[in-house]
């Protein structure tokens, strides 16, 4: 496309076309978002391998230059694009941080949606060190209309003060501070993507629902190991949270009923009232077929004060499921939601 006549409709002869120069941002955005590049998921845990994902994040990169060359049709197309590029924006553990916080110090407050994927690496090495971590939080900082915060495979990110202390004992080159050591925006989806097998590995995701869950509303977690024990270690309440969303893992009833109490809060007048409106399940665990499935309704029938959907799927087959007791109205498993308009530097 190029810097052409475009004519609207009805115009008659001798009338002066409009440009595409001309034309709304709002116009040229119908064209342009369709065209963003889709930033793949990683592999589940047990399937990772590095060279998968080194090749994911190299495609990935890859569509979005090829993208960006639609900024060169014209100034108009120019604006677009550089809107779409910063609606959300994706941090990779090869990421130039300190170039972004720069970008960011502009186009900041277009930031909707932010995906931190540290799949391959965040621990400190000779490309992530001290000053990366710095310029990281700067970029935190420079959303204040970050909404929706996706974490894959992070260990730094969210780490709590005892954790980090621990691991400044064997590693001196560990970060000293928090990140982030900023107060985020009300962030109202937090999607958290496990890598680990290991128990001890989700104190960084406990760490940050409690620090978000003021303002959270979303919760879904892939591939989580989880128990009572730990949840009890989120140290606040989720009195907005309308959908909890779990999606393979190893979690048990009694940690489901756990994560269903912080929804739970007390009125002035002593009665019990929450926000949540759905419960996904997406479960790995098919061997206890059934029996799983209707001994998780139960819970939901009894324990929350209003009645809560139940959507029960074992994975890899999607399957259609009843609603609790209470809402004979049918539920269908939501589809899995597609990042879009990302860029990665």
């Amino acid at each position: 496309m190029s810097d052409a006549a475009v004519a609207p409709s009805g115009v008659g002869h001798g009338r002066r076309f409009a440009t595409v120069d001309e034309l709304p941002l709002e116009i040229l955005l119908s064209f342009v978002t369709p065209l963003i590049p889709k930033c793949s998921p990683p592999s589940p845990v047990w399937q990772m391998r590095p060279e998968y994902e080194a090749t994911r994040i190299a495609k990935y990169r890859h569509k979005l230059r090829t993208f960006m060359e639609l900024a060169r049709v014209s100034r108009a197309f120019k604006a677009a694009v550089e809107y779409c590029l910063y609606t959300t924006v994706v941090i990779f553990h090869d990421t130039d941080v300190a170039n972004l916080a720069e970008a960011l110090q502009r186009h900041g407050s277009r930031v909707r949606i932010l995906v931190y994927d540290a799949t391959l690496r965040d621990f400190p090495d000779q490309e992530n060190h001290l000053d990366r971590y710095s310029d990281l939080n700067r970029c935190l900082a420079a959303m204040p209309n970050l909404h929706t915060l996706k974490v894959v495979g992070s260990h730094i990110l969210f780490m709590p003060d005892h954790l980090r202390a621990s691991w400044q004992t064997v590693q001196p080159e560990f970060p000293n501070f928090p990140l982030p050591s900023c107060l985020l925006p009300p962030i109202r989806v937090l999607r958290w993507k496990c890598q680990s097998k290991a128990f001890h590995y989700d104190k960084q995701l406990l760490h940050a629902i409690s620090l978000l869950s003021s303002s959270l509303e979303e919760l879904s977690v892939d591939d989580w190991n989880t128990s009572p024990e730990l949840i009890s270690t989120i140290s606040k309440p989720l009195p907005r949270l309308k959908t909890l969303q779990l999606v393979g893992g190893d979690i048990s009833l009694k940690a489901l009923s756990s994560l269903l109490d912080l929804a739970i809060t007390t009125d002035e007048f002593g009665e019990k009232q929450t926000s949540l409106k759905t419960v996904v399940l997406w479960d790995r665990r098919d061997d206890e077929g059934v029996g799983r499935e209707r001994a998780a309704k139960h819970l939901l029938a009894s324990h929350p004060p209003t009645p809560v959907y139940l959507n029960y799927t074992v994975l890899p087959m999607l399957t259609t499921l009843a609603p609790t007791k209470e809402n004979p109205r049918e539920v269908h498993p939501p589809r899995r939601r597609r990042v879009h308009r990302a860029i990665g530097f």
